[in-house]
């Protein structure tokens, strides 16, 4: 979630987080790195990380991919279609089945069973 703050998504990270929050009250969790995640070494290992990112050089986002908006089908990526998927699905969940089999009808030919 840091990271997405640090790409200016702040609004969403936050309602990650907080998604997040609310699955671990749900189901009486607490979080737990067994032992493993030593607090001091965060900065150490987001840098390792950003630095492992660098050499990998994968393509930028772009503002419609993070935000889910501008999906073509089929001419864009798969990460793409699932943001647009999830957008359309906390929008409003009881409208997304007609949404989903209208894009499987029109896009893929899948034809819906209803």
């Amino acid at each position: 979630m840091e990271r997405a703050q640090r790409k200016g998504f702040e609004k969403a990270a936050n309602w990650i987080g907080e998604r997040w929050n609310d699955a671990a009250v749900l189901l009486n969790v607490a979080e737990d790195h067994h032992g493993f995640y030593v607090a001091s070494l965060k900065a150490r290992l987001t840098q390792t990380l950003d630095d492992m990112l660098i050499e990998v050089a994968p393509r930028q986002f772009t503002n419609e991919e993070a935000t889910g908006h501008a999906w073509d089908a089929p001419s864009t990526n798969l990460v793409a279609l699932l943001n647009h998927v999830w957008i359309h699905y906390f929008a409003g969940p009881s409208m997304f089945e007609p949404w989903e089999s209208h894009v499987l009808d029109r896009h893929y030919n899948l034809r819906s069973s209803a």
